[in-house]
């Protein structure tokens, strides 16, 4: 089987021994996520297509007119991954990780065991509060 973000993916998920429910889509696949230990949720989406991993977390929401505003973060050094809090167009407010992978990269799939772990980490271990 070829490996691709999404199978790599679902083999971290496995092995962190992360519930999940998994929807296959045209070019990946979505996965609805719970921790076991906590209860807490987030969704990680792979796009096969670009190689890339997005996970994401409803943290609460904000005026429509708040819509489209984002603050991220980008270390110098991992231009391929960013973190951030953005509002979507239906006043959702997320926090999300996401990072572009080279899938032929023998180091894929730590790098997405880092990245789940670490955002598991940061929502398990922080309350973040929003001003608006």
């Amino acid at each position: 089987m070829k490996n691709t973000v999404a199978s790599i993916s679902g083999a971290v998920l496995d092995r962190l021994r992360i519930k999940y429910r998994k929807l296959p889509c045209r070019d990946g696949a979505f996965y609805y996520c719970t921790i076991p230990s906590n209860g807490y949720t987030f969704d990680l989406q792979c796009e096969d297509k670009d190689n890339t991993v997005r996970i994401w977390r409803f943290i609460g929401t904000a005026p429509l007119s708040k819509a489209g505003r984002r603050c991220e973060y980008r270390n110098p050094h991992y231009p391929w991954a960013v973190i951030g809090m953005e509002v979507t167009d239906e006043g959702d407010v997320s926090f999300y990780a996401e990072q572009k992978m080279e899938i032929t990269d023998r180091k894929s799939a730590a790098r997405i065991d880092k990245m789940i772990s670490g955002y598991i980490d940061m929502i398990a271990n922080s309350s973040i509060t929003l001003s608006l």
